[in-house]
């Protein structure tokens, strides 16, 4: 008898057991879970949104950087272009040089063209 006392309060317990957890929560613990949940949502919301807001921060000086770079990049650039061309133009002002003397000096002393001819091949 008292072994089947047992097996029926058991029996009892396992079933008002499971009916609890079955059964959806009842008002005021539904109510009372709601501003938790509520408060939670909020806490993640702003969290998220922090991190974006870091995100784009992050995003905004990598952008600057590169801007930045972009502008040394064209001062070099350009620096390199000058330089080109200062040595371009003393080249052309060497060359000028140059060639202004060798006329003034073919005027001076024009060449003679034809065969320098030998000693030996004298007649």
């Amino acid at each position: 008898m008292i072994s089947s006392y047992k097996n029926i309060r058991r029996t009892v317990l396992l079933t008002v057991l499971c009916v609890a957890f079955i059964l959806p929560p009842t008002r005021t613990q539904a109510a009372a879970a709601i501003p938790i949940v509520e408060i939670i949502k909020a806490a993640v919301k702003k969290v998220i949104v922090a991190v974006d807001l870091q995100i784009q921060r992050q995003q905004n000086k990598v952008i600057w950087l590169q801007n930045a770079q972009k502008v040394l990049e064209n001062t070099m650039s350009k620096l390199k272009l000058d330089e080109i061309s200062s040595w371009t133009e003393k080249q052309r002002e060497l060359y000028k040089n140059i060639s202004t003397s060798s006329n003034k000096s073919s005027q001076r002393f024009p060449a003679t063209i034809g065969y320098v001819t030998s000693p030996k091949n004298k007649h």
